[in-house]
């Protein structure tokens, strides 16, 4: 009976974890920003606009220039056109 009783809390448990697992990865996602998930700040009441940055960010350690270019080549058979 006590065999029984451990293979049904086992599945019992089992089914009550498959039914958790997708809001708790969910809940993992958004703190860690894991699988492309957006991680949003909520400013309170004290916060100015919820980041600690300075006044000019270039001044932050490490800081480095990014340079991105867009190439702008179509196929000639779409109506696309870029102007600079």
């Amino acid at each position: 009976a006590s065999l029984g009783a451990g293979f049904l809390a086992v599945a019992i448990g089992a089914v009550g974890l498959s039914y958790a697992s997708v809001p708790l990865y969910r809940v993992f996602c958004q703190a860690t920003g894991y699988g492309g998930t957006v991680r949003t700040h909520k400013g309170g009441a004290d916060d100015d606009d919820g980041y600690d940055l300075p006044e000019d960010p270039s001044t932050l350690p490490g800081n480095r220039t990014l340079t991105v270019t867009f190439d702008t080549v179509v196929d000639p058979h779409l109506p696309w056109s870029f102007k600079p």
